[in-house]
Order: structure tokens, then C-alpha cells, then sequence
């Protein structure tokens, strides 16, 4: 060792970023379980938007669709720009404030604005209005929230636990608050078979103040100050030497083979996760038409993916390589979905419970290996093109999601269309017409058929395109480590 490796200062830093890891490792999954308050809440969303603010469905459906367009071009270029950019001492944590305080209180706007002004369709536009500039705002937030991942530890260990506690914690506050919110709508409601405009306006404010003081507890608390932090401004530092040109910009997303087979996995595999929570209240009232039972849905929905997620290190001795411990487990989802749809049609609540919980055990499981793999992705980006570009390529995971909400959208509007829910449910609120076979078809196919053919797809782009495995992972960092690139090193694939 060299006189300055033995330095004071650099055992005092390396003890002070153990010390940080540490409270990373407890900090990040408590900001998943108390945000976890406003994804509970999330569910009634759009429920809200169609039975409270009586939007119909295609312009429900509009709203989130152009939402979803403009987060393709403001989420990668918001990424970009982070990527390039620094404050005098700080790069991520300041973005992180502003942007979660402005999208989450346009959120509670939303929620609010019947009770505030009394109108309800009439604020359509403005509603409107509302959600793109939240939109717009949203990469401010999101986007360092997960370029800084692949910086709060290289072990692929440590990734998977933060994988872990990212599910843990949001999964295990679904559960929680599952139970807890609906009882503080009802109660704030005045106890009333459905709930009021002012019950969902209070507990808007409870939930979406409960992720605002959890993500600025993870920002202030863990971020500032931290060896996440110093990375970042090191980074910036030497883009501003070394300018990153456009080309390898655009190579570090177009030509990155696993950025595009974990954009195309997740973006489809999600979307029917924003169908089971967006959709269900749709489900359980009209189909199986007993509300009551959407709590126990929620509750085997979030429980089994925490159980789920937690046998993940296990699996992972199993089939000793990440790749496939993540295609076995997807494998296994997609015949659980196909049996879903196959025995849906009789109804039998405590065999779709079995059934539905098996699937979910291995949703939860996917979580041990979704988030590093994009981390792996930056990885290899970096290693192809000399420069590290981490909350660009990070973004690709939110990107996903967004996609996923597009689709969701998409499919659901078919599926809600073929039965007209709108003036069905117009008739239906009147009196003049019943469930019929073709709303509960309908549910039941948006439900079940989509999922697993959607599952079945997404399962074909893990395998197919994501090139990584724990190998040639390895041999990468080995390559960044010593100062390589591709274009120096002798390792090709």
C-alpha cells in the first residue's frame, strides 16, 4: 500500500460508507413500507376518476394515455440531463424533494377538487390539465431515484437485498395499509355504505403525505452527504471533461441488448400488475359482486409476493445463476396465469385465492433479480461504451412502467368498450339494467386472459433478448475495475 492508501482520512471515509451502506439498508425498505400509504390509496384511483368524477371511460382513458407519451420523452431526457448535470454539492437528493413534494400534492389536488368546489365532471379539463404538468414534473423525482441504485452498493448481494426490501417494504405496507386506508376512508366518510367526497379527499392527504415524509426521510437522512452522492458529482465532473457525445448516448440505450430485454420484460409484466390493482373494484363488484372480498384479494395479493420475495436467496442456490433463477420463476407465473383463466369461468373465489396466491408468490420472487439486472445493464452499458450513464439507462426502468400503464390502459379501454361500460353503468347506477353475462365476460377476460397472455409474451423477451448472466457480469466489472472497455478488452460476447 501506497503512504496515501494508508491516509487517516481514507479509513475514516471507507468506515463512514459502511456506516452509510448500513442505514441505506434499513432507510430504503422503511421509504417502500410508509409510501407504500399512498400505492393502498392508488387503488381507488381509477375508480375515482369513473364513479366519482363520472369520467367516462375513454376519456379515463385519455388522460393516462397522454400521460404516458409525454413520460416517454421527458423521462429518458430528464435522465440525460441528470446524467450531465450537478449542484455545487449535490446530485441527487434536491431533485428528489422538489419533484415528489409538486407530484404528490397535484395528486391530493385531484382527490380533492370534488369536495373543495362541489363539481365533478365539469373539472374534466382541468383535471386534465392537472395530470400532465404532474407528469411533466414527475421525472424530477423518479429518475434519481433510480440512477442512484446502482451506486448504493456494487454487490450483486447487496442488490438483491435492496431488490428485496424494495418488494418487502412495498408489498408489506400494501398489506398493512390495505386494511388500514379503507377503514380510514369508510371512517372518514362517516361510516356510510360508500365513501364521500371529503372522506376520499382527507385520506388523499394522510396517504400522499405519508410518501412525501418517507421519500424526503430517504433523501435527507440517507442521500445527502453520502458516498451516493460523491459518486454522482465524480461522475459529472469528469463528463464535463470528457463530453459525452450524442452517439454513445444513443448506443448506451439502442445498443444495450439488456437494457432492451429488461425494458421489454418488465414494461409487459407490469402492465397486469396495474391491472389487478386498478381494476379489481371493477371485478369484485360487479363479478364476484361482493366488495368485501377485495381486502382479502389485496391482502394474499401483497402477502404472497413478501413471501414470495423472500424465498427468492433460496431459489438462487437452486438454479445458481440469476438469468435463470429469473426465467424459472417467470416460467412457473405463466402456468399458474393460464390455470387462472382456464378455471376463472366457475367463480369458485377460494379456488382463484390458491391459485392466484401461488402466481403471486412468484410475482414477488421476480423482484429479487428485476432491479439488479437493470443495475447489471448500466453495467454493461458503461463497459460498452467508456462511459457511465446510470440514471439514463436506470430510467429505462421507470420508462417500463410507464409503458405499462399504457398498455393496462389500453387493454382495459378494449375490454371496458366491448361492453359499453360507460352507459352501462349510466343504466345500471338508474336502475333500468342488471350485470349482465357481458359486463362480468368482460371483467372476467380483463382479468385473466390478459394477464397470462401478456405473462407469456413477456417471458419470450427475458429469454430471448437479456444477455446477462452472473458470468459475464463478473468479467465486466473485472474490465471497469482495471480501466477496460470493450474496446480494450479481450472478452467478447
Amino acid at each position: 500500500m501506497t503512504a496515501i492508501e494508508n491516509s487517516p482520512e481514507l479509513d475514516e471515509q471507507a468506515i463512514e460508507d459502511a456506516a452509510r451502506l448500513k442505514r441505506f439498508k434499513v432507510l430504503y425498505p422503511l421509504y417502500q413500507l410508509l409510501s407504500a400509504m399512498s400505492k393502498a390509496f392508488s387503488t381507488y384511483v381509477t375508480y375515482f376518476y369513473t364513479n366519482v368524477y363520472n369520467f367516462s371511460v375513454n376519456f379515463t382513458a385519455v388522460i393516462t394515455l397522454t400521460s404516458s407519451i409525454i413520460s416517454w420523452v421527458g423521462t429518458p431526457v430528464f435522465a440525460a440531463f441528470i446524467d450531465g448535470f450537478s449542484f455545487k454539492n449535490a446530485k441527487y437528493w434536491p431533485w428528489i424533494l422538489i419533484g415528489s413534494f409538486i407530484t404528490q400534492c397535484g395528486t391530493i389536488l385531484i382527490i380533492c377538487l370534488p369536495a373543495i368546489t362541489g363539481k365533478t365532471v365539469e373539472l374534466m379539463y382541468l383535471v386534465f390539465v392537472i395530470r400532465i404538468l404532474m407528469t411533466l414534473i414527475a421525472p424530477m423525482s423518479s429518475t434519481p431515484m433510480s440512477g442512484c441504485f446502482p451506486k448504493l452498493s456494487k454487490d450483486p448481494r447487496d442488490r438483491q437485498y435492496f431488490g428485496m426490501a424494495q418488494k418487502v417494504g412495498r408489498d408489506g405496507g400494501k398489506t398493512i395499509w390495505g386494511y388500514i386506508v379503507p377503514a380510514i376512508l369508510m371512517a372518514l366518510s362517516g361510516g356510510g355504505e360508500d365513501p364521500t367526497m371529503t372522506g376520499y379527499a382527507l385520506t388523499a392527504i394522510i396517504c400522499y403525505g405519508a410518501h412525501i415524509a418517507a421519500i424526503w426521510l430517504f433523501a435527507l437522512v440517507g442521500l445527502r452527504g453520502s458516498y451516493v452522492e460523491r459518486e454522482g458529482l465524480k461522475e459529472t465532473s469528469a463528463k464535463k471533461k470528457n463530453k459525452v457525445p450524442l452517439s454513445a448516448m444513443v448506443k448506451c440505450i439502442f445498443g444495450n441488448r439488456a437494457v432492451l430485454g429488461m425494458f421489454l420484460y418488465w414494461g409487459l409484466h407490469k402492465s397486469y400488475y396495474y391491472i389487478y390493482t386498478s381494476y379489481a373494484t371493477y371485478v369484485f363488484r360487479y363479478v364476484y359482486q361482493d366488495l368485501g372480498k377485495i381486502g382479502t384479494f389485496m391482502t394474499v395479493f401483497n402477502l404472497l409476493a413478501i413471501i414470495g420475495v423472500m424465498f427468492g436467496p433460496l431459489w438462487s442456490k437452486i438454479f445458481k445463476d440469476s438469468k435463470r433463477s429469473l426465467i424459472a420463476a417467470m416460467a412457473s407465473h405463466v402456468i399458474l396465469q393460464v390455470l387462472i383463466f382456464l378455471t376463472f369461468g366457475n367463480h369458485n373465489f377460494l379456488l382463484y385465492l390458491v391459485l392466484f396466491g401461488a402466481s403471486s408468490f412468484f410475482m414477488g420472487m421476480l423482484e429479487n433479480w428485476t432491479l439488479p439486472n437493470f443495475a447489471a445493464a448500466a453495467d454493461y452499458g458503461a463497459w460498452r461504451t467508456g462511459a457511465r450513464m446510470d440514471s439514463l439507462v436506470m430510467a429505462c426502468y421507470n420508462l417500463s412502467m410507464n409503458v405499462s400503464r399504457l398498455l393496462t390502459t389500453l387493454v382495459a379501454t378494449t375490454f371496458l368498450n366491448s361492453f359499453d361500460y360507460t352507459n352501462w353503468l349510466k343504466a345500471y347506477k338508474d336502475g333500468t339494467v342488471g350485470i349482465t353475462s357481458d359486463v362480468t365476460n368482460g371483467l372476467t377476460n380483463l382479468f385473466t386472459l390478459a394477464p397470462a397472455v401478456i405473462a407469456a409474451v413477456s417471458l419470450v423477451c427475458l429469454v430471448f433478448i437479456y444477455n446477462i448472466n452472473d458470468d459475464r457480469l463478473a468479467k465486466i466489472h473485472a474490465d471497469l475495475d482495471a480501466g477496460k472497455t470493450m474496446a480494450t478488452s479481450e472478452y467478447r460476447f
